[in-house]
């Protein structure tokens, strides 16, 4: 009896461990079973790597499992993998090291829509390579390092679900756009850029923050040299030691401190600024007195503008120009709009441009005419398209303001003539 015993129990155990870590084979792909109708998509048995371009099943097993994960490792180092589309999982949560390593990654197609939260692990897309990646709108969660030392170029992260945010998600990126997809109405969205996000990427050139942020961790924007404009949302009320060290920033825009006391600006303007003072610096009109207050060296150095207007502007001090044979100019400038009045402290000889909402219509500059100091100044339409973050348009068909070798005070008025 008890040799029977014993053999029934070994039977058990070999079974359930079967059932449970046995990989099942269908259409191609490995499965891990999580349940009774779900499962994970896992590595292939015997040393065998995915590869080419797949399309990720939205169930195994005609039907019966729904595949509700990429499993931790299942992609991993599948040097040959050029593309992974999940757009049909109704879950597609991103495991541990799923896609680190896919050095010839080229595209990754997310599912939009989802109807549960969806994460993505700790360094899921380490060490990988892809064009350009768009975070949907129900990932709530990303992991430490998720995006550490990736090829990328444009990545757009997140929604008003988005609010955690690992450490060091693209740190030793090759990232150069980033854009937060979020608005003032998110009230969950991320309030704060943890420390080490965006460390040591040397290629950064533009971001986006939240509008609704609040604190930059330490070393957040460190080593960042090519990153030359910015944009400060309205709450961020702390900066961690050393967030922007190595930064030089050519412009930097203040939105509206309206509801913060009259020593943040100063704190702000030091920490992400050091000793290095911009060339265009722009602020709301009816703030002057205290940024006086508290920069008084800076407003000695730069010649003052006075920018009114109706209908909102942005400020350049240069002007990405797309044309029809495909040639451009490399723009810097304040990656925010202004709606109201704004005060721009500007070095004395530098060029400028204001960059104006397209008038529907199109057609020459019919719509807007522009003074400076009372004398009337052309204002240009140049037909071109500003392309970012896989399409999005930012820009179609503007009206630019040139200002040329400035060398004293001016006042700017912007009229919208219809």
């Amino acid at each position: 009896m008890n040799k029977l015993f014993l053999w029934r129990i070994l039977i058990i155990a070999l079974t359930s461990s079967i059932a449970t870590a046995q990989d099942i084979i269908s259409d191609g792909f490995a499965f891990n079973l999580l349940s009774d109708s779900e499962a994970e998509l896992v590595a292939l048995p015997d040393g065998k790597k995915y590869e080419g371009d797949i399309i990720v099943p939205a169930s195994a097993c005609g039907g019966r499992y729904t595949v509700v994960k990429i499993g931790d490792w299942a992609f991993k180092d599948c040097t040959r993998l050029t593309s992974v589309d999940m757009y049909g999982m109704v879950r597609a949560d991103i495991g541990v090291e799923a896609m680190a390593g896919c050095t010839n990654l080229r595209r990754v197609i997310m599912p939009y829509m989802l109807l549960y939260p969806m994460k993505i692990g700790n360094r899921a897309f380490m060490n990988s390579s892809c064009d350009y990646l768009e975070i949907p709108p129900n990932v709530t969660e990303i992991g430490d390092s998720a995006f550490f030392g990736m090829n990328i170029k444009e990545i757009a992260l997140g929604s008003s679900d988005l609010t955690n945010l690992g450490s060091a998600i693209l740190a030793n990126s090759t990232v150069e756009y980033v854009i937060f997809h979020m608005y003032s109405f998110d009230v969950n969205s991320v309030r704060r850029i943890p420390e080490n996000t965006f460390l040591g990427c040397t290629k950064l050139c533009y971001i986006q923050l939240p509008e609704l942020l609040t604190e930059i961790g330490a070393n957040a924007f460190h080593g960042c040299k090519s990153l030359k404009a910015l944009s400060v949302p309205p709450f961020l009320c702390k900066i961690g030691d050393n967030a922007f060290s190595g930064v030089e920033l050519d412009c930097i825009s203040f939105i509206s401190f309206d509801k913060l006391v009259d020593e943040v600006p100063k704190y702000l303007f030091s920490s992400i600024c050091g000793q290095h003072i911009p060339k265009l610096i722009v602020f709301p009109a009816d703030r002057e007195k205290t940024y006086r207050k508290w920069c008084p060296k800076m407003f000695k150095r730069k010649t003052p503008l006075l920018v009114t207007g109706r209908r909102g502007f942005w400020i350049y001090d240069g002007v990405m120009i797309k044309k029809a044979d495909n040639t451009s100019d490399l723009c810097r400038g304040v990656n925010k709009p202004y709606k109201e009045n704004a005060k721009i402290l500007i070095n004395k000889g530098s060029d400028m441009a204001i960059c104006l909402p397209t008038l529907y219509g199109g057609g020459k500059s019919r719509g807007y005419s522009a003074t400076v100091n009372g004398v009337p100044k052309d204002i240009e339409y140049i037909p071109w398209r500003y392309h970012i973050f896989g399409g999005m348009i930012l820009y179609d068909n503007p009206f630019v303001l040139q200002l040329k070798d400035i060398r004293s005070p001016c006042t700017i008025n912007i009229d919208w003539n219809n």
